[in-house]
């Protein structure tokens, strides 16, 4: 099994080409879906870090939900 079985499905042969290339457009997604996760996993962790250094106040468990939840 693949660790990039997403692109695995992407990848074509151009025309006369012996090396694989992805759709710009593919590729765009992916990126935009990495960073919209490495901003949850930023939410996650200040507000993580705010409850264990202030305790449980209630904007510290407002911001826990809110990072939990990014929508």
């Amino acid at each position: 099994m693949s660790d990039t079985p997403r692109t695995d499905a992407e990848e074509y042969y151009p025309h006369c080409s012996k090396s694989t290339v992805c759709n710009a457009s593919f590729c765009r997604q992916l990126e935009r879906e990495l960073i919209a996760a490495n901003v949850h996993i930023k939410r996650l962790i200040e507000a993580g870090e705010r409850l264990s250094n202030e305790g449980p106040t209630g904007r510290n468990v407002l911001a826990w939900e809110l990072a939990k939840d990014p929508e």
